[in-house]
């Protein structure tokens, strides 16, 4: 069989088929394969019968650093910088930076083709010349932390005075005046290095003589106070950048990703779910959690951090590849230890094998987790798993460590996530099954198994066979059970005109064990990939929590949201909105009724309690319009309450109120506001 000519693994798959029906094997290996016990079986037989050995890849797939290019396109963001470009220049710049040779890592052990450097000058020219875009942007500590890389990176001696002077102006402008004093006094210092003319210096000089007597008066003036808070001003020298989500009161010590009112519990029917034990009111934190693994989707490899996911307006690059991006010196560390050692000589053939997000993550999760760890991990499981079915406990425990704790950051809660295998006929597992060997072959050019212990040129049949069965494991329980994260864009400040974008996904051990509604208690937001549950209806105790998968009752019809749900995660839902067939919006009631049996007395007084509420939520609603969210919040979640517990649903009004809460939370998370077009003054740059 003659290999892909490229990286695709659509590509190969249809080879792969086409190969085995020319030698008219496709029925003998069905029946075979359709006989095969577990996923590890299933990786064996794949392997045994050769299928990816016309598999061949270079040692090395990926973009290193081009010092020629990377200084071209430091050409291209000066020339549009001069035209007053700023945002073009500005990313000219960020892919200048990205090219540019840089330091490597610690401990560093993996291949490298580039040259060790002697000096870092282009890395640091690029660097500078962003923070000039930067400061005429207005980002005063994104334009200070780029001057500190710039001098971090052997900035040449004759220009550091522009910098520290650039960097005086920013502290000065965020009233940081102490420090802004010692910037300006280290570029008058900087000056005798300078190459300017005569004429030119002198004119700089008086100009940071001026700079100087007005900053040293503003020092003066400052009191003991002021110079407190002197130390929350500017920059921290280094920072992620990831937008912290809410605090989560009261956590649970079974469920530490919960409250410590929501309980875990199993029923044959729909398997593990969650419950309050309390009442519940619109609005409340309920769960906060951090992704086991999460990836961001390639198209937003330039905007996004790598790391936290968190929209980045001046990256750092990787130290070795020049395909992703940071926000943060930490979350560059962070991302090294953790998955990108493994993966960053290998992105092009990463990304190039078309493989889909799904799995993506299934990779992602084996690279950042390290195959000791996971071969321990599947170890424990199996021997637990045996243990809780002798025990007759099963299904109730799946997924607790040996403390009796349900942990978010332990492995077990992600490979114990269902994967609806039973459902699945032999063409899906056959190709799933390829897949995952097609996937193994990518681990096997990393340093993955060369962690695990493993020679990764000779890696043995049995390290095969269960790293695959892993792979094979998840690329059938994320379809089912990986959450996207997602961001929204109001356009110029038009919340009309918000726009909602899946930029990642992740798979979380906790939020996984929420089941579907069609008329959901809870919606999801996110605050870099931190995913934070928040109850937008009134939630009995006892009662389920409840999530949607993207089939809400208002925009799809009831025969179209019970196909897709059973296409994807193989159940009829029964909810209430289906089984009482409610209709879409645009036929929902527009009259307010009071509860069914409620006294007649009490319900003229409902009705004019609503007649009172319903002005102010209209007057709320036009503010969520004009972008004021957290001020309008608490109205919005006092209204929706009253309708919880006195109006009869559905209700269009009461569709209108949750759409206006779920915007505001969405503001509160990963929220871009574009701004509107200035014109700025221009800065000479290098």
């Amino acid at each position: 069989m003659s290999g892909p000519s490229s990286y695709d693994f659509e590509t190969f798959y249809h080879n792969v088929c086409s190969d085995l029906q020319t030698r008219g094997e496709v029925h003998n290996m069905s029946k075979h394969f359709s006989q095969l016990a577990d996923d590890n079986e299933r990786i064996k037989f794949v392997l045994e019968k050769n299928l990816v050995n016309g598999l061949h890849w270079k040692e090395l797939n990926y973009s290193p650093k081009d010092r020629p290019e990377s200084q071209r396109l430091r050409n291209l963001g000066n020339q549009v910088y001069q035209k007053n470009r700023l945002n073009e220049a500005l990313e000219y710049y960020s892919q200048s930076i990205c090219l540019a040779p840089h330091p490597l890592p610690p401990n560093t052990y993996i291949s490298h083709t580039q040259d060790m450097e002697d000096s870092y000058e282009e890395l640091a020219l690029g660097y500078a010349n962003r923070s000039a875009v930067l400061f005429q942007m207005k980002e005063y500590e994104l334009c200070i932390k780029d001057i500190t890389r710039a001098f971090n990176y052997s900035y040449p001696n004759n220009l550091m005075y522009k910098l520290f002077e650039r960097k005086a102006r920013c502290q000065r402008a965020i009233k940081d005046y102490a420090r802004g004093l010692e910037s300006m006094k280290e570029a008058e210092m900087w000056m005798k290095y300078s190459n300017l003319s005569e004429t030119k210096s002198v004119s700089f000089k008086k100009e940071i003589a001026k700079n100087i007597e007005f900053l040293t008066e503003k020092v003066n003036q400052m009191t003991v106070e002021d110079v407190k808070n002197s130390a929350n001003l500017g920059p921290h020298a280094s920072g992620c950048l990831a937008k912290s989500p809410p605090d989560l009161d009261n956590r649970s010590n079974e469920i530490p990703v919960a409250r410590d009112d929501i309980k875990l519990k199993y029923h044959p029917d729909k398997g593990r779910y969650l419950v309050v034990e309390k009442d519940v009111k619109p609005g409340e934190v309920l769960m906060v959690e951090k992704p086991y693994s999460s990836i961001l989707l390639p198209e937003f490899y330039k905007t996004h951090c790598q790391t936290c996911c968190q929209r980045v307006l001046a990256p750092m690059p990787c130290s070795c590849c020049s395909k992703v991006r940071f926000c943060s010196e930490e979350c560059r560390v962070e991302a090294w230890e953790s998955f990108h050692k493994i993966e960053c000589q290998q992105m092009d053939l990463i990304l190039g094998a078309n493989l889909g997000k799904n799995a993506m993550l299934a990779f992602r999760i084996l690279t950042s987790s390290g195959k000791i760890y996971l071969e321990y991990v599947v170890k424990k499981v199996k021997e637990e798993m045996q243990k809780l079915e002798n025990s007759g406990n099963c299904n109730e425990k799946i997924g607790f460590n040996e403390e009796g704790v349900y942990d978010a950051a332990d492995y077990r809660t992600i490979y114990t996530l269902v994967g609806n295998t039973k459902q699945r006929g032999v063409g899906d597992l056959f190709k799933r099954g390829l897949m995952a060997t097609f996937m193994l072959k990518m681990l096997e050019l990393t340093p993955f198994f060369f962690n695990g212990g493993a020679d990764p040129r000779n890696v043995q049949l049995q390290d095969k066979v269960l790293v695959g069965g892993i792979i094979l494991t998840h690329l059938q329980n994320l379809p089912c059970n990986a959450h996207e994260i997602s961001e929204i864009e109001i356009p110029g400040g038009t919340v009309k005109e918000t726009v909602q974008s899946e930029i990642g996904a992740a798979a979380f051990g906790t939020l996984s064990l929420l089941n579907h509604s069609c008329d959901p208690n809870v919606v999801r937001n996110y605050y870099s990939a931190h995913a934070v549950v928040r109850s937008i209806r009134y939630i009995k105790a006892g009662e389920e929590i409840v999530d949607n998968y993207g089939y809400h009752y208002a925009v799809m019809s009831k025969e179209e949201r019970q196909r897709k749900l059973y296409n994807q995660y193989y159940f009829t839902c029964e909810c209430v909105a289906c089984n009482c067939n409610w209709a879409l919006y645009s036929g929902l009631s527009v009259s307010a009724l009071p509860l069914p049996e409620t006294p007649p007395e009490q319900s003229k007084q409902i009705l004019a309690s609503y007649a009172k509420y319903a002005k102010q939520y209209k007057r709320s609603f036009d503010s969520v319009l004009q972008g004021k969210f957290s001020e309008t919040l608490p109205q919005l979640l006092e209204h929706l309450e009253f309708l919880d517990l006195n109006i009869t649903r559905p209700f269009k009004e009461y569709n209108d109120c949750q759409e206006a809460i779920k915007q505001c939370y969405s503001a509160m998370g990963n929220c871009y506001k574009t701004k509107g077009k200035k014109e700025k003054e221009k800065e000479m740059i290098v």
